[in-house]
């Protein structure tokens, strides 16, 4: 059970804490350095995001397809020589290897 608990605290420090950082910051006018939370707020860039949300969707639909297939290239050309590597037998394969690790 603490385990769990620490789990989940540290699954909040990673994730969770900074998208909360983001919303206040995105939530308020400014934020000054000692203040732990926002003194102000305005609506201002939740306005703009509202106003632009399709540019900023299909920005975002952009970057996740050149991730994307950024993955996948990369995976066709790094599991098929690795498959061929670690299957056939050739010369220098010990000094690759070698090279490898």
């Amino acid at each position: 059970m603490i385990r769990l608990l620490a789990l989940l605290l540290l699954f909040g420090l990673i994730f969770v804490f900074p998208v909360l950082v983001l919303f206040f910051y995105a939530a308020s006018s400014s934020w000054a350095f000692p203040e732990v939370v926002p003194a102000e707020y305005d609506m201002r860039s939740l306005v703009f995001f509202w106003l632009h949300k399709k540019d900023i969707g299909i920005s975002l639909l952009a970057s996740c397809a050149y991730s994307f297939g950024a993955v996948f290239l990369t995976l066709l050309l790094t599991i098929l020589p690795a498959k061929l590597f670690a299957r056939v037998n050739f010369t220098g394969k010990t000094a690759l290897e070698g090279l490898f690790l």
